[in-house]
């Protein structure tokens, strides 16, 4: 077993170190924030027969899911749609 370390044997954090440690730290990623076009379709599923619109949507998390007759994928999932 190794002996514990005194406090003297500790790092000790000074003002120039911490600004190095600062300076070395990423800056956090700015958000950048688009606003979401309008939702328009012919018709929607599992609306019951609804129009859907942002203002109804906000705050709620939502999933869109593009797919298309012509990709094998999106054929075997169309039943559970």
């Amino acid at each position: 077993m190794e002996p514990m370390s005194s406090p003297e044997d500790q790092p000790v954090s000074t003002p120039a170190t911490a600004t190095a440690a600062t300076a070395t730290a990423p800056a956090p990623r700015a958000v950048s924030r688009v606003r979401a076009s309008e939702l328009h379709g012919r018709s929607w599923l599992n609306t019951g027969g609804n129009q859907l619109d942002l203002a109804a949507l906000r705050g709620k998390i939502v999933i869109l899911d593009f797919w298309s007759f012509c990709c094998i994928n999106c054929l075997h999932v169309l039943d559970e749609l």
